[in-house]
């Protein structure tokens, strides 16, 4: 079994310097001679030694996954399934994955990082800090948005927001329900921008009463949910919320008031996780195959990197989502 450029070379009875450069693509020999030498070193099980090889290409065949941290984050299942993704694609493509758990200090960690050469691209998953920008930017790393910006400026892979959450209120509206309330936090985040600007756009399409209750704090109290459910329970049928989680606290209020879902509100959610699949009833809701959104988004990555370019910005991926239709929306001869 061969294990080394040396043992190849022995082999094969050429230089080392003709292996390496028929392993690594690059130099100028014949293509009988590449053939020769990438055949026999599949055979042998041959295994290229990455630190060397980074100390040649002055690459690490490593990508950093910047990990917004906050506690009870909302968006934590959606970003640790695209790592998920992120992974699966990095592995199959020779890749190693690092998570950075980020603050305020964003630039800072990856400015070491990358001077280090640590990490050759960047996946960012929040909004965009525009220190950080400058940081990749003059470093010439290439880097991706999981996620939507309004910087159009960005590269971004994500599922349209705006759509889905448009498609899955006229799909309400079709069924009957005429007056509807969106529960939801209505911050600096883009995604729920997005999520509302749908809601709101099949309500006018539609000429249907909505009422929107915004929850301004990013840790809204129980109380404030419960307060906001009892003001949508005054004037509407239907309340769709932005999130699973969110979703979860309506329903414990609505289950401490005794309303029964469907029976006297029905219920929907714009992002679907497992939550919503184990509650009862099951809930309505929008998946965003976040899996799929970092899958995408790797690949993306990794094909730059592997061509050594930078690449032109603003560029947009739209991920197929699904909407799911459970018994939390049903009407009652349904059930």
């Amino acid at each position: 079994m061969a294990q080394s450029i040396s043992d190849i070379a022995k082999a094969l009875q050429l230089s080392e310097t003709t292996v390496s450069r028929a392993l690594s693509g690059k130099g100028r020999i014949s293509t009988e001679t590449r053939r020769r030498v990438k055949e026999f070193a599949k055979q042998g099980g041959y295994v290229p030694n990455s630190i060397a090889q980074s100390l040649v290409t002055s690459k690490s065949s490593t990508i950093a996954f910047l990990m917004t941290y906050a506690p009870m984050d909302d968006n934590a299942t959606f970003f640790g399934q695209c790592l998920s993704g992120v992974c699966k694609i990095a592995s199959s493509m020779s890749y190693d994955v690092i998570v950075v758990n980020s603050d305020k200090k964003d630039e800072v960690e990856l400015q070491r990082l990358i001077a280090k050469r640590k990490v050759d691209g960047i996946m960012l998953n929040r909004e965009l800090n525009p220190a950080v920008i400058n940081v990749l930017e003059q470093f010439q790393t290439p880097y991706i948005l999981l996620g939507c910006s309004e910087n159009t400026s960005v590269n971004q892979v994500d599922t349209d927001k705006v759509k889905a959450s448009e498609e899955l209120t006229e799909h309400l509206i079709n069924k009957g329900t005429k007056k509807i309330a969106y529960i939801g936090e209505y911050d600096c985040f883009t995604v729920n921008k997005r999520r509302v600007k749908g809601f709101i756009s099949a309500c006018k399409k539609h000429n249907i009463a909505d009422r929107k209750i915004f929850i301004t704090e990013n840790m809204a109290s129980q109380h404030e949910i419960d307060i906001a459910v009892q003001s949508a329970l005054k004037t509407c049928e239907c309340i769709i919320t932005n999130d699973d989680l969110m979703c979860m606290r309506v329903m414990n209020a609505l289950s401490r008031m005794r309303v029964g879902v469907p029976g006297q509100i029905k219920l929907a959610s714009m992002y679907h996780s497992y939550l919503l699949d184990i509650s009862v009833p099951r809930i309505t809701s929008i998946n965003h195959k976040s899996q799929d959104v970092g899958e995408n988004a790797a690949k993306i990555l990794i094909n730059i990197l592997e061509n050594n370019i930078h690449p032109k910005q603003g560029n947009k991926l739209w991920v197929d989502y699904e909407l799911i239709f459970r018994e939390s929306t049903a009407a009652l001869s349904d059930l």
